[in-house]
C-alpha cells in the first residue's frame, strides 16, 4: 500500500501535465525511433552503402502483407521491399521469412503477423502482433541493437537466436547468445535523448539494467499483467522529462530544479524495484521451443539490393525461384530442412546451388538440384509418382499389434499409410501401444517401442484420437493414463511420444472433468496424496502450459488453485508442489471462481487456513 500512496502523490503532481505528440507514441507502447523519422518512399543506396530496408527472401504457402495506407491485405513475392509500419502476415500452414538490411533475418511460423516498426535507423524495432517468429541477428557492434515489441515486453538484443511468441503472453526462448527482456512500454533507452543531467540518466541505466538476461538453453513468459503500474509512472516521466528539455531549449538555460531532479530520480528508482520485483525467472527451453527453433536453419543473409523492388534483385546478385508441388499437400524440404508445403519462392544468391526434395507419405520422394543464375528466376512444379503398398492396411495393423518389423518396414518403405485405422477405429499408433491388447480394468499397456519409434518417424500422427474403454483418448494419454493408474509412468514411451509431436495441452473429458496432460498429473497426484514431480517436469519441458485452465466437478481453475482448493478438499496441500508450479511460471494472482467466490490462490489458502502456502505465495508477490 505505501507504493500506491507513493505513486497517487506524485501522480497528482504530474498529472496536469500534457503528453507530446513524440511521447504518445511512447504511452500508446510504440516506442519506436519511427515514430519521428521521415519515411523515404524510395530509397536508393550510395556506392559502398547498405540499403537499411525490410525484404521478404522465402513465402511459402498463403502470405500477405499490407501498408499502413491499406485496409485490405495483398499477396506477397520474394524481393519485395517492406518499409516502416507496413506489416506481413502468414496464414495456416504458411510460412515468411523477411531480412533485415544485413543485420537479421526473421522467420515467421503458421498464423503470424509482424509489422516492420522501423529499419531506417538503428536501433531497428519489429512488432510481433500476434503467432511466432524466430530471430537470427549477426553480431552486432557497439550500441547497435535490434527491438522486438511484443504485447508484453521489449526484446533488445545484440547478437543472438531467439524465438518469441504472442498470444495473450509473451514466450521468449533463447538457443544462441543472450537477449534482455523488459515489460511492454518500459524502455528508459527512449528517455536518454531527453535528459543530459548525470544522476537522471544513471537512473534511467539501472531501470535497464533490471531486465532479465535470457541466455541460450533457457525460456521465460511475460503475462499481461507485468508492468502495468511501471508504465504508468514512466509516462509521467517522460512527460516531465519533455518539458523540460522544452523549456531548456526556448530560454538556452537549464530548466531542471533540485526538488525536480529528486522527484524524478525517485519515480525512476520506483520503476527500477517494481520491475525487478515482477519480472519472472528464466526456466530451462522446452523441447517444443526448441524444435521450433532449430527449425528455422542457419543465418545465411543475402545481398542486400541496392534500391527497394524486385526488379533491382538481379542486378544485386540474386536469383528467385518457386517451388511448386503435385500433389499440393507435399512436403519441400531444402537440403534436410523442410521449408513449406504446396508452394515454396525464395531468394538465392546467384552461382549458389541448392537441393530441394519434396516428399509426401504413400509418394516417392523427389529431388531436384538448382544452380541459380540471373536467368533462374522461374516457377518449378515437382510431381511425385504415387507409390504402391506391399500389403494391404489389414496386414499392416495385424504386423503392428504383433511386432513384425519385416512387414511394418516394407508396408512404409511402399508407401503405406501409416494412419491407417483397424476395424475398431484403432490407430496404428494405438496398437503400438497395446491398446488392443490392454485391460480396460488395470489400464496396463504391453507397448512395443521400436515399432512406436518406426510409425513416429513414417508420419503417423501422435495426436490422432481413438476411443478406449468408451473414452476417447490420445497415445499421450493412454500413456499417462496407464503411468498413473499402475503408478509406473514408462517415460521411454513418453518422451518418444512428446519429441515426436505428442501435444500435451489437448483435453480429455470424462463427466463433469476436463483436464490436459499437466492437469490430469496433477489432480491424481493429490487425490493420491504422492505427486509425480518428474512426470511434472517432463511435461512441462515439453511445452505442457503451467497456466491453462482446467474443469474439476464443474468448476473452473488453474493448476495453482487446484492445487490449494482440491488439494484441502482431499486433505492433502503440498507446499513443494506449490513452489513447484510458482517456480514454473504460475500465475500467483490469477483470479477464478470457486463456488461463488471469486479469488487469487493466495485468498483460497487464506480461507482455508493454509498459513505456510499462504506465505509462500507472498513471498512470490501474490496478492488476494
Amino acid at each position: 500500500m505505501r507504493s500506491n500512496r507513493f505513486y497517487g502523490h506524485i501522480g497528482a503532481i504530474l498529472r496536469s501535465t500534457k503528453v507530446t505528440a513524440g511521447i504518445a507514441c511512447l504511452v500508446a507502447g510504440a516506442l519506436l525511433a519511427s515514430c519521428s523519422a521521415q519515411k523515404n518512399s524510395s530509397p536508393v543506396a550510395r556506392p559502398g552503402e547498405v540499403l537499411q530496408i525490410a525484404f521478404i527472401t522465402s513465402v511459402s504457402g498463403d502470405v500477405q502483407f499490407r501498408a499502413p495506407s491499406d485496409t485490405d491485405w495483398k499477396d506477397a513475392v520474394v524481393g519485395q521491399s517492406l518499409p516502416a509500419a507496413d506489416a506481413v502476415r502468414t496464414g495456416d500452414n504458411s510460412t515468411a521469412e523477411v531480412q533485415i538490411a544485413d543485420k537479421a533475418s526473421v522467420v515467421l511460423e503458421e498464423k503470424s503477423t509482424l509489422s516492420i516498426e522501423n529499419v531506417a535507423t538503428l536501433p531497428y524495432s519489429l512488432k510481433l502482433v500476434q503467432g511466432t517468429v524466430v530471430v537470427r541477428v549477426a553480431k552486432l557492434t557497439g550500441a547497435q541493437r535490434l527491438r522486438i515489441l511484443s504485447g508484453n515486453s521489449v526484446i533488445s538484443v545484440h547478437g543472438t537466436r531467439f524465438l518469441v511468441s504472442q498470444t495473450t503472453s509473451t514466450q521468449v526462448a533463447v538457443t544462441e547468445g543472450t537477449v534482455s527482456l523488459l515489460p511492454t512500454g518500459i524502455d528508459p533507452a527512449d528517455l536518454l535523448p531527453l535528459t543530459t543531467d548525470s544522476h537522471l540518466r544513471e537512473a534511467l541505466a539501472n531501470v535497464s539494467a533490471q531486465a532479465i538476461a535470457v541466455s541460450a538453453g533457457h525460456q521465460v513468459e511475460l503475462g499481461p499483467e507485468i508492468g502495468v503500474t511501471e508504465r504508468l509512472v514512466l509516462a509521467d516521466v517522460s512527460t516531465r522529462l519533455s518539458q523540460i528539455s522544452k523549456a531548456e531549449q526556448a530560454h538556452k538555460k537549464d530548466a531542471l530544479t533540485s526538488a525536480g531532479r529528486d522527484l524524478l530520480g525517485n519515480l525512476l528508482t520506483y520503476i527500477g524495484q517494481k520491475v525487478q520485483q515482477e519480472l519472472p525467472k528464466p526456466d530451462s527451453v522446452s523441447a517444443t521451443l526448441q524444435r521450433t527453433l532449430e527449425s528455422a536453419g542457419p543465418l545465411n543473409l543475402l545481398p542486400v539490393p541496392a534500391s527497394q523492388g524486385a526488379q533491382h534483385l538481379s542486378a544485386s546478385g540474386l536469383a528467385s525461384v518457386t517451388i511448386r508441388t503435385d500433389p499440393e499437400d507435399a512436403e519441400i524440404y531444402l537440403g534436410d530442412r523442410p521449408i513449406g508445403k504446396r508452394i515454396f519462392s525464395g531468394l538465392f544468391d546467384q552461382n549458389q546451388s541448392a537441393t530441394f526434395t519434396v516428399k509426401k507419405p504413400g509418394f516417392a520422394d523427389k529431388s531436384i538440384t538448382l544452380t541459380f543464375t540471373k536467368e533462374l528466376n522461374q516457377t518449378i512444379t515437382v510431381t511425385l509418382e504415387k507409390l504402391r503398398p506391399a500389403y494391404d492396411p489389414e496386414t499392416f495393423l495385424r504386423a503392428v499389434s504383433r511386432g513384425d518389423m519385416g512387414i511394418i518396414n516394407r508396408y512404409l518403405d511402399s508407401g503405406g499409410n501409416p494412419n491407417v485405422r483397424s476395424a475398431s477405429g484403432l490407430t496404428a499408433i494405438a496398437l503400438s501401444l497395446g491398446a488392443d491388447r490392454a485391460d480396460p480394468a488395470k489400464l496396463e499397456i504391453s507397448a512395443i517401442p521400436k515399432v512406436l519409434e518406426r510409425l513416429l518417424s513414417a508420419g503417423a500422427d501422435p495426436n490422432a484420437p481413438f476411443k478406449f474403454s468408451g473414452q476417447e483418448l490420445t497415445p499421450l494419454y493412454l500413456v499417462l493414463a496407464s503411468g498413473l493408474s499402475s503408478n509406473s509412468v514408462q517415460y521411454d514411451l513418453l518422451e518418444t511420444l512428446l519429441k515426436n509431436g505428442a501435444d500435451p495441452n489437448i483435453y480429455v473429458q470424462t463427466g463433469n472433468i476436463q483436464v490436459n496432460s499437466l492437469s490430469m498429473a496433477i489432480i491424481v497426484g493429490i487425490e493420491r496424496k504422492d505427486i509425480n514431480f518428474r512426470l511434472l517436469a517432463t511435461l512441462l519441458k515439453f511445452g505442457a502450459k503451467i497456466n491453462s485452465v482446467m474443469v474439476y466437478q464443474g468448476r473452473i481453475m488453474t493448476p495453482l488453485v487446484a492445487s490449494v482448493v482440491v488439494g484441502a478438499e482431499q486433505s492433502y496441500v503440498s507446499e513443494q508442489l506449490v513452489d513447484t508450479l510458482i517456480a514454473d511460471g504460475a500465475d500467483v494472482n490469477g483470479r477464478v471462481n470457486i463456488d461463488g467466490q471469486i479469488g487469487t490462490p493466495l485468498f483460497f489458502a487464506d480461507e482455508y487456513g493454509f498459513t505456510k502456502v499462504a506465505e509462500l505465495l507472498k513471498k512470490h508477490g501474490a496478492v488476494r
